[in-house]
């Protein structure tokens, strides 16, 4: 199908198509139009949905195509965190997405042994990729609603509007491994520049890594109108210990108050920790926790990554 608006009237992504062009295809071109005329997406000054979705610089069209993501408190979508909406193309809206997911999800550091330790996320972030890949090239763009990231405090779920094709029994999805592309464009050139490969085995992938991180195995569901699947939180509980006393060794050369030391522990057993969180645990006033992640941040020990609202606390690792 193709969009009704002349396509020299539709600001295209000129770095993406000439970053993609160079890397992937090779054509010869003179302009954009001339890439996408190149892969059959233009045709008499029409654009495909496919090609612009995958090469507009702004989503102004087919605005069920934008993403949204959100952070909630607690187990429920009562209350939002955070909130954010990507109205871009849908190449970008990969990574964009998953920047969005790292800011909100927690990173442990294991000893092994080795002179570096393992960093592992509470969800296995190759997993969380090739689910958002699947839901942006794979959901039912006839269907009004938008692909949406919930994000709580135990599970991370992905909704993708539109039912599984009729020929894939839900209960089946991991031992059939069939692949019918509802968006054959969109799957075809995700697949040329290396963001899917086309054999159906995506959701073993994720499978696969939720159980290498230590997840359990994710739920997938037809529920309202799409294709949900529900990742669980890595249970850490018995690493947190360990954890906790291995950040201690760290901090006992450090020039630092015992406050300050409880304050990088509970930042280090969630980065996402508000003031007046920190203010409880420490057992300190919210004035005396302000001052103290000040000289904190003086000392080169955290910084706070992003906004107030919606940011981070990170700690430098020396």
């Amino acid at each position: 199908m193709y969009l009704e608006k002349d396509i020299k009237k539709i600001e295209l992504d000129d770095a993406l198509i000439k970053k993609t062009n160079k890397e992937y295809y090779k054509f010869k071109i003179n302009s954009s139009i001339d890439f996408l005329k190149k892969l059959g997406l233009v045709s008499k000054n029409k654009i495909t949905n496919a090609g612009y979705l995958c090469f507009v610089k702004n989503n102004n069209e087919i605005y069920n195509a934008i993403v949204k993501a959100a952070r909630f408190k607690g187990r429920s979508v009562a209350k939002f965190l955070d909130e954010k909406e990507f109205d871009g193309n849908i190449v970008y809206a990969v990574e964009q997405t998953m920047d969005f997911i790292k800011r909100h999800i927690n990173t442990e550091f294991i000893i092994t042994g080795r002179p570096k330790r393992d960093e592992v996320w509470d969800y296995p972030l190759l997993a969380l990729r090739e689910a958002v890949i699947n839901a942006l090239i794979h959901r039912d763009y006839n269907d009004s609603g938008h692909i949406q990231i919930r994000i709580f405090d135990n599970a991370l779920e992905i909704w993708s509007p539109g039912f599984l094709p009729k020929e894939i029994n839900i209960k089946n999805i991991l031992s059939e491994n069939r692949s019918i592309p509802r968006n054959k464009k969109l799957v075809e050139i995700f697949h040329q520049i290396k963001l899917v490969e086309g054999w159906g085995t995506g959701f073993q992938r994720i499978v696969e890594e939720c159980e290498k991180n230590g997840n359990r195995i994710p739920e997938f569901a037809e529920k309202s109108g799409a294709f949900v699947i529900s990742f669980k939180r890595r249970e850490v509980k018995d690493l947190e210990k360990d954890l906790e006393k291995d950040l201690e060794k760290d901090l006992e050369n450090l020039n630092i108050s015992e406050n300050q030391k409880k304050i990088l522990i509970e930042i280090n057993k969630n980065k996402n920790i508000t003031q007046r969180e920190l203010s409880i645990k420490v057992g300190i006033n919210a004035k005396n926790i302000r001052n103290n992640t000040t000289e904190l941040k003086e000392k080169g020990l955290i910084k706070r990554v992003g906004p107030d609202k919606g940011g981070y606390w990170k700690i430098i690792k020396k």
